[in-house]
């Protein structure tokens, strides 16, 4: 039976979604979360839950003690690293507080994750996947925090697998378009002395999409599924406008000028902040 760990598995949002639908199909699932009582609802399906706080180094080497001790000496199949935060607003009105706990979670956490459980991942040939966003990857205005995360994610990714291949381990970077979960950690909203306050009206939409409009989580656990389960892809697209998402990036590289700032500056209305200065 293969085996696999997921992060971030609270209800509501992919890593539920992905160990229920790869407990359906037959994989020994290992679901961890912040929360044990959150996720105990999983244990009626038969999934294994394991406390995890995953930007905590004593919080992953409990886990990674845990699940060792259940695989009883065999190794794991599927690292997905799925646990992560979003933070939404301007470059310039950042909280690096925030800023610092978002990067712990979606690029520390995962670094730690990936070297502490490489021994098993090695002893079973296993697969690393790497929930990454089509947001590190175009310009999206007051994501810019997110974006570097995801950015930072998949140039780690990138690297690694490279190093892992001659090991016998893979290395998938997910490219996620819009998925209807609440990843979005903390509300912003613009004061009146923000550059960005003429915009306020398009920036709260946003910023509600965000946080709750995309795929079903569980139409996209079918779809990772297919797609890291049986594909020998290094990058998977899944996801709300993850394909629009490739099929712009790649016409950007024929063209002499980039679509997306151009349309993300007129979706927003940026304009209105420069006539709001004069």
């Amino acid at each position: 039976m293969k085996t696999a760990v997921i992060t971030g598995c609270s209800p509501g949002g992919i890593g539920h979604a992905l160990a229920l639908e790869l407990k359906q199909r037959g994989l020994r699932v290992f679901a961890t979360g912040r929360s044990l009582e959150k996720i105990s609802g999983l244990k009626e399906s038969g999934i294994e839950c394991v406390g995890l706080t995953i930007d905590d180094l004593a919080s992953v080497a409990a886990c990674h003690e845990e699940v060792v001790k259940l695989l009883d000496g065999k190794g794991l199949d599927y690292l997905f690293n799925n646990a992560g935060i979003a933070v939404f607003r301007p470059a310039t009105e950042s909280d690096l507080s925030v800023c610092k706990t978002m990067f712990g979670a979606n690029v520390f956490g995962v670094i730690d994750m990936c070297q502490t459980f490489l021994p098993e991942l090695l002893a079973a040939r296993g697969v690393i996947v790497n929930m990454g966003s089509v947001a590190g990857h175009m310009p999206l205005p007051f994501m810019s925090n997110y974006s570097a995360s995801k950015a930072a994610l998949y140039a780690y990714s990138e690297c690694m697998r490279v190093e892992l291949a001659p090991l016998g381990v893979r290395v998938i970077y997910v490219m996620t378009g819009n998925v209807k979960t609440n990843t979005v950690s903390v509300k912003y909203h613009l004061g009146e002395g923000s550059l960005w306050y003429p915009v306020k009206d398009k920036y709260e939409i946003e910023q509600e999409k965000a946080a709750t409009t995309g795929m079903d989580p569980a139409a996209f656990a079918v779809q990772l599924a297919n797609q890291t389960l049986h594909s020998r892809k290094d990058t998977v697209w899944v996801g709300e406008g993850a394909l629009m998402t490739r099929i712009i990036s790649g016409l950007e590289n024929y063209l002499p000028f980039k679509l997306w700032p151009i349309a993300f500056s007129q979706g927003y209305g940026m304009k209105r902040i420069g006539v709001h200065r004069n």
